[in-house]
């Protein structure tokens, strides 16, 4: 989108930048004007070692000396005056950033917001948290690289200083987090960890938001299907999805893609808990099916 830090969006006026963007906009505006869909458009970076790498530019987090919290959001500013007249287009800041200060993060979140709002974006904007955004770890300073660790609940609420939440003037803001039912809340394992464990996990972060006037959206959630304690745990989140629809907005399922692509349906260091259709888009996956029997 922008190869070079300041740069303008698209990167090039023609070549591959170009063509990547004029697709990019093409699925945007398809899904939302075309199809009535909303659309959650959200950067993905890679680490210097294809990892998460959360916000980062060419494997540089914001904060390390050469990616400022200026960065971030003149970037979120150029994208935002692309999509600012589209309704159903909705930001996420950043996939998951992690390895970095709690408070460095928030404040360059709060940098993003600022700018998202002068480029005339009037959408929900999702901010996560640092640690991989985990929901179940919310209010731990665990994952903090700084020396006095603070939450993710912490820098929300002190993003612009002791005192200062993170501030949104249209109120759209809202608490973006990530739930997994292995043992490590990582999504690298294809066990269950009990029959309550997403509700469980979630409700960490949906107690807190309720306490704050905020909203929760869980931007991936993932298990394998076929595990013990699967159905069990997915029929006692959606119970719980209901019953907190005052706070908790609702979820995307991790993860789908093109046929071919992304077909794993159960976690291997990483997988992707395939809800991707089969034999030419006619057959679900175990997880599809464990999705749509809720529903």
């Amino acid at each position: 989108m922008q190869s070079t830090l300041g740069g303008p969006i698209p990167a090039a006026s023609s070549g591959n930048y170009k063509t990547y963007f004029d697709d990019f906009k093409r699925i945007v505006d398809y899904a939302t004007n075309v199809k009535g869909m909303n659309v959650i458009m959200e950067p993905w970076q890679a680490g210097p070692s294809g990892d998460t790498g959360g916000p980062s530019w060419r494997g540089n987090r914001v904060g390390d000396g050469t990616v400022t919290s200026a960065h971030f959001a003149d970037f979120w500013s150029k994208m935002a005056a692309l999509f600012a007249s589209n309704p159903r287009a909705s930001i996420g800041l950043v996939n998951e950033p992690n390895s970095m200060s709690t408070m460095t993060w928030f404040a360059a979140a709060q940098a993003a917001v600022t700018s998202i709002r002068a480029a005339g974006f009037g959408g929900d904007i999702l901010v996560p948290g640092n640690g991989w955004t985990g929901a179940g770890d919310w209010t731990s300073g665990s994952y903090d690289t700084s020396t006095s660790q603070r939450s993710n609940a912490y820098g929300w609420l002190n993003a612009r200083g002791p005192g200062l939440p993170l501030l949104d003037p249209l109120g759209r803001v809202v608490v973006g987090v990530h739930s997994y039912a292995d043992t490590n809340a990582g999504g690298s394992g294809t066990e269950v960890a009990s029959s309550t464990v997403s509700r469980d996990r979630i409700k960490v972060t949906v107690d807190w938001a309720r306490a704050n006037g905020l909203k929760v959206f869980v931007g991936e959630i993932g298990m394998y299907a076929g595990a013990a304690n699967a159905s069990a745990n997915w029929a006692n989140f959606v119970s719980y999805l209901d019953a907190n629809a005052d706070t908790l907005a609702g979820f995307a399922w991790w993860g789908c893609g093109k046929p071919g692509w992304w077909d794993d349906v159960a976690a291997a260091a990483g997988g992707h808990f395939s809800i991707t259709p089969t034999n030419n888009y006619s057959t679900d996956t175990v997880n599809m099916k464990m999705i749509a029997s809720a529903f």
